[in-house]
């Protein structure tokens, strides 16, 4: 909607080529003010002491031919002007509510996103404590494995020893045999007994 400069003494539509002010700077009619002076020697808006003397005929705009500035006069172009603020004014308030509706849907997207980012750090925590656990197991089972090897051993260890105490009288090659057969340790171990 463009501007409309407006005498505040008539309230009709002040045109540039009849207007007038009052020291204090305010517009008027040319002739609303020079009737106004007749009775009352202050300005009509804010009271302060004015004469004819003080008031300045000629007034000079500088208005660059801008569709957005032209005052009319004309009643059916002020509807039209009118009308189409109306209906750019509507534009932006759809505009707007689309806005807001997106907006909806994007903080909705956001909630529902936090909403899945905690249950899946819920998920991951349960999972974290889940590995410790079979990590613990998992070490538990290797020191039972090493235990078990440690014992099969003494029990290889134990079953030699009977071989060696109870076949003193068979020939030193069958026990000989039967070591070269178990590995390097077992030898050791033999040669240990045998002193």
């Amino acid at each position: 909607m463009t501007p409309r400069l407006q005498c505040l003494i008539c309230l009709d539509t002040l045109l540039l080529s009849e207007s007038a002010a009052v020291r204090c700077g305010h517009v008027f009619h040319l002739h609303c003010i020079l009737q106004w002076f007749e009775n009352c020697k202050t300005c009509p808006v804010c009271r302060k002491k004015a004469t004819t003397r003080d008031l300045i005929r000629q007034l000079f705009f500088q208005v660059e031919e801008n569709k957005s500035f032209i005052f009319s006069t004309d009643p059916f172009e002020m509807h039209n002007q009118l009308q189409n603020a109306l209906d750019n004014l509507e534009k932006e308030k759809q505009a707007v509510a689309e806005a807001k509706d997106q907006a909806n849907v994007y903080i909705t997207a956001n909630l529902l996103l936090k909403e899945k980012v905690t249950s899946l750090e819920s998920i991951s925590q349960l999972n974290m404590q889940q590995i410790k656990h079979l990590e613990g197991m998992l070490t538990k089972q290797l020191d039972l494995e090493k235990e078990l090897q440690k014992y099969r051993k003494r029990l290889q260890a134990t079953a030699f020893y009977k071989l060696l105490s109870s076949a003193k009288d068979e020939p030193v090659l069958e026990i000989d045999k039967y070591i070269s057969s178990e590995g390097l340790e077992v030898k050791k171990f033999i040669a240990l007994l045998r002193r």
